[in-house]
């Protein structure tokens, strides 16, 4: 099977581009029109929805158990029940109840997709030294390490991290328009939409490992 070669820059600790991270992914099986990032994507939205519409029907109405008027003699239509549906203060028709939207995707499915998504924004993307992330502790390093990269403070960035040091970059999140993603919660939308993408060197070899295997 054919292979194509991704070529990620890689950025030590002197902020010089010096190396490149090459990950190779199946060509065949990636799809012309990123329909394996889409299936992703709608997956992962899915999975967040609530899922709270709700509505009483005719069942779940307080009261109604007396026969409001009697059957014949008053001209109006029959009647059992005020909890009909065709009555003011009556249930619902096929409104909505609470229920859970998540369903299930095949894990090839989930693997392509990825791989669609760090192909296609593989140019606009960098790989930081964790020694490098770690050592940021105030607003003003991180704004200049984004000089340094010649990268606009108004791009949409993404910064992409192992969930133990989260806590530790939390200083990025004071730069505005910079998102911080947990590696384990990678939000395809969030990264699509994104600019710039930064990602910790540590997380994208577990994303090789996961995912381009």
């Amino acid at each position: 099977m054919e292979k194509q070669t991704l070529n990620i820059k890689v950025v030590d600790d002197s902020l010089s581009e010096k190396e490149i991270y090459s990950i190779k992914i199946s060509n065949q099986k990636l799809s012309e029109n990123n329909s394996f990032l889409y299936e992703l994507d709608k997956y992962q939205k899915a999975k967040k929805r609530k899922g709270l519409a709700s509505c009483k029907n005719r069942s779940a109405v307080r009261g109604g158990g007396a026969k409001p008027y009697k059957q014949k003699g008053t001209g109006n239509a029959r009647r059992g029940t005020n909890n009909t549906p065709l009555r003011r203060g009556g249930g619902v028709i096929f409104g909505p109840s609470p229920r859970d939207f998540e369903y299930k995707l095949d894990s090839n499915v989930i693997k392509y997709g990825y791989q669609e998504l760090f192909n296609s924004i593989s140019d606009n993307m960098i790989i930081i030294n964790d020694s490098l992330l770690k050592s940021v502790k105030k607003t003003k390093e991180a704004k200049g390490i984004l000089d340094k990269l010649n990268k606009d403070k108004n791009l949409k960035i993404v910064l992409i991290v192992e969930e133990e040091i989260i806590k530790t970059v939390k200083t990025w999140k004071n730069i505005d328009n910079i998102t911080i993603l947990n590696r384990r919660e990678l939000e395809v939308n969030k990264v699509i939409h994104s600019q710039f993408v930064m990602i910790q060197a540590e997380s994208i070899k577990k994303i090789e490992e996961a995912y381009f295997g």
